[in-house]
């Protein structure tokens, strides 16, 4: 039993000795290993360091973290570059693509040179040093074949975003003679929406600032152009919107004789005089009891409703508008208008001919507010009583999707209208846009339209319901602010240059 003690106790401490043993040694291995990997560690960094010295300065701690180098090829530092690109680290992806650019260049494929170069200069635009920007940009363009317009156009915006428009120019027109001419390689992911419409955008703001007012063909081209834009489908909402707010800084008045009809202060007290229509030989006068002030508001100077009258022109006497009772039926049936809207008065009073039975139609609107179908108009037809001057409402045809503003004339077999658009200006007037818009026979089909145009210089807000087209040229019959009644006569040839 003793001998069990004593021998259990003696394997007791051989073993707690060579476990001691054991463990001191590999306390001794593992500190060895330590010192080991920390030296092959050490050895790794000073290769990498040397290899891209003129990369870094220092090891960029945000990507040093996920970036592990197998060798210093160009395939590896360039994707170096384009990580930092990618996450933000401008300074660090500067520092790539400078090593790859200055080095040598026969060493270095033409795919990552483009892409080197490409990557400089937006890190330089997202760091707003356009300086250096312009300077590898123009880089870029001289030693990088094929070329594409990416990095000119991106420079071009960082330029014009800075107030420096002349310079953002320049580089519009190179981005865009790169983009003409399509190359069959492109190292560059090609960012379509550049091509699409984001060029003609910076353009069409550019233009606006570098032309000179004064001069008719730099207007007649930053309209053109920007007209053109606006029939692109591929345009997004927001530059749609912002290119047809800068139409106002194109449109110009038309060069033609004006006629005053009536003036402002020639009639009733509370009554204006507005725009004219024409019917046949006889020009009609629509005068309302509201005017404009001058920060845009409408106000009713007389009663407590907004009301219009029809004079004849040449009696100065009022024509009787009275509703049948199918259209006052179709009204209520259909639910086309709004409560009283033509009992309280008429928005607008136009005339057209038909042809088949030769009588005299007119339509009472051509305003979108009277219809509840977004984008169509609802015109309203009746008949024309010279001779006891009464008007008979018989029905509503509803119209192509425009906005007002004249009656349709027959000519040359095709129907004419002035339409309009207007501008919203915050504390300014609206700003009202007209165009001639020509359709076929049958109303079907839009032949032709005309650039917007405008009657007077500092009008803003005019309304135009007459037209005549004739063989010497086109008669508009307009109002500006709702205080006067106005004709004006234009040739051909200054109407011809509208349809550009």
């Amino acid at each position: 039993m003793d001998f069990i003690h004593s021998t259990s106790r003696k394997y007791s401490m051989d073993r707690h000795y060579i476990h001691k043993r054991l463990g001191l040694k590999y306390r001794s291995l593992k500190r060895y290993m330590g010192w080991g990997a920390s030296i092959i560690g050490f050895i790794s960094v000073v290769w990498v360091y040397t290899n891209v010295e003129h990369a870094f300065q220092r090891l960029p701690g945000p990507i040093s973290s996920y970036i592990h180098f197998r060798r210093a090829d160009p395939d590896t530092i360039h994707t170096l570059g384009q990580r930092a690109l990618t996450h933000g680290h401008y300074h660090d992806a500067i520092k790539v693509f400078q090593y790859l650019l200055e080095a040598n260049t026969t060493a270095v494929p033409s795919n990552i040179m483009a892409t080197s170069s490409y990557g400089l200069i937006r890190s330089f635009i997202a760091l707003h040093q356009l300086k250096p920007a312009r300077l590898w940009t123009d880089w870029y363009y001289y030693n990088i074949v094929p070329l594409q317009g990416e990095p000119a156009y991106h420079l071009c915006r960082a330029l014009r975003e800075d107030g420096q428009s002349a310079a953002a120019f320049y580089y519009y027109l190179m981005a865009e003679k790169t983009l003409s001419s399509s190359a069959a390689i492109s190292y560059i992911p090609a960012e379509h929406e550049i091509c699409d419409y984001l060029l003609d955008y910076e353009k069409s703001i550019l233009w606006s600032y570098l032309g000179d007012s004064r001069d008719s063909s730099y207007l007649l081209h930053g309209l053109t152009f920007s007209m053109r834009m606006l029939e692109n489908p591929k345009l997004p909402e927001y530059i749609r919107d912002s290119v047809f707010s800068n139409l106002q800084y194109y449109v110009s008045n038309l060069d033609g004789q004006v006629e005053v009809l009536r003036s402002k202060d020639s009639l009733d007290e509370g009554w204006h005089y507005s725009s004219p229509t024409f019917i046949g030989d006889e020009t009609l006068i629509h005068v309302v009891n509201y005017y404009i002030s001058e920060d845009g508001i409408y106000h009713v100077s007389k009663g407590d409703h907004g009301r219009s009258r029809l004079l004849s022109a040449a009696t100065d006497k009022d024509f009787e508008i009275v509703l049948s009772e199918t259209f006052e039926d179709r009204v209520v049936r259909d639910g086309l208008h709004h409560d009283d809207a033509y009992i309280l008065g008429l928005e607008d009073t136009r005339a057209v001919v038909d042809v088949k039975c030769n009588n005299t139609i007119f339509t009472l609107s051509a305003s979108q507010e009277y219809s509840r179908s977004p984008g169509v108009i609802s015109q309203v037809l009746g008949t024309l009583n010279l001779e006891e001057r009464k008007i008979q409402v018989e029905a509503v045809l509803e119209g192509p999707g425009m906005r007002g503003s004249t009656n349709g004339v027959l000519y040359r077999e095709q129907w004419w209208f002035v339409t309009h658009s207007h501008i919203y200006r915050e504390g300014q007037m609206r700003k009202y846009l007209h165009y001639l818009v020509v359709l076929n026979q049958e109303l079907s089909a839009i032949v032709r339209y005309s650039l917007p145009f405008s009657f007077e210089e500092g009008s803003d807000i005019e309304f135009c319901l007459g037209l005549k087209v004739e063989e010497s040229g086109i008669v508009f019959g307009y109002s500006a602010k709702e205080k006067s009644t106005k004709i004006m006569r234009i040739h051909w040839p200054e109407m011809g240059r509208m349809f550009n």
